[in-house]
């Protein structure tokens, strides 16, 4: 928080965030995920929708297979999860992400360099990075020094870097 700034909170009102490894889980599926629906029988199970008469009707859902296209994490090289209360990275990116060129992070709760550097040194060829909206810190000289030691190919293949609204001074 700025000075004279900032709030009690419960512990238990606090949400902490989710890693960017889990985000990914979460919203996108492997190759051999299962899908929801059967080939003969395309209802959703336990998927209702009320009628104006007060009945019942069961909810189809069509085009499941040009979903999973869209879903499956192997075949995309570019991802958006915005505004996920994602707050760190996570571990094992590399082998889930690293073929991605683009990641659209942007309003979550990521501030620290260290996992930026973390997440482009990774992805050796991501090229676009957007984190409009998180609310980094103040860049110093010892945070630079940390990065260059300890991760030397961070924001290599970077290309474009967005950080809009990210209350850097």
């Amino acid at each position: 928080c700025l000075d004279n700034s900032g709030s009690f909170v419960k512990p238990n009102k606090v949400n902490a965030g989710y890693s960017f490894v889990q985000a990914l889980q979460e919203r996108y599926v492997p190759k051999d995920a299962p899908s929801i629906t059967s080939e003969t029988d395309k209802t959703l199970p336990d998927a209702f929708v009320v009628t104006s008469k007060g009945n019942n009707l069961p909810i189809e859902l069509l085009g499941e297979d040009k979903i999973r296209k869209w879903q499956q994490i192997e075949s995309i090289d570019k991802v958006a999860i915005r505004n996920a209360n994602i707050s760190s990275i996570g571990e094992e990116i590399k082998g889930l992400a690293g073929h991605f060129v683009e990641a659209d992070l942007q309003d979550n709760l990521l501030y620290k360099w260290n996992d930026i550097a973390f997440l482009t040194n990774e992805i050796e060829g991501l090229q676009t990075l957007l984190l409009h909206g998180n609310r980094m810190e103040t860049l110093t000289s010892s945070i630079l020094t940390d990065i260059n030691t300890s991760y030397p190919s961070a924001f290599n293949s970077l290309r474009t870097l967005a950080l809009n609204g990210c209350k850097i001074s």
